[in-house]
């Protein structure tokens, strides 16, 4: 059994192709929409499986949370495909080193969220489960 909490929803989510990163626009979108969350990659990845016709499920966790602000440092550290740039978040911390106590919170809120998958993820029938991807 895990002893991470998990909260489960089938709540619909808002798609946005881009960061929503203030509690004004989350609460905007949420409004607007009546989703619980906004996700990036899902319907994406969904409408390709479903092209393809191979089955698929989506099991996410929500890191920040709708009262959680996206600092400016990990903003303006992404790269086009949405990962961090390490060096360049430094120099981000450097210029605002306020951001610190955000970033910390964030990735905690992160950390949790990788937890919950994995608590969630060996929770799942062995037939839902894919082959381990050798290189």
């Amino acid at each position: 059994a895990s002893s991470v909490p998990l909260s489960i929803s089938t709540d619909p989510l808002a798609e946005s192709p881009n960061v929503v990163a203030s509690r004004k626009d989350k609460k905007h979108l949420h409004s607007s929409t009546l989703c619980s969350a906004v996700d990036m990659e899902t319907a994406s990845i969904a409408k390709v499986a479903a092209q393809a016709g191979i089955p698929f499920i989506a099991l996410r966790a929500i890191a920040d949370t709708s009262d959680m602000e996206i600092p400016h440092s990990v903003l303006a550290s992404l790269n086009e495909r949405g990962d961090v740039r390490i060096p360049r978040l430094m120099v981000e911390i450097l210029k605002s080193p306020s951001e610190v106590k955000k970033l910390i919170q964030l990735g905690s809120a992160f950390k949790k969220a990788i937890e919950t998958l994995g608590a969630l993820s060996s929770m799942l029938p062995k037939d839902l489960s894919l082959p381990s991807h050798q290189e």
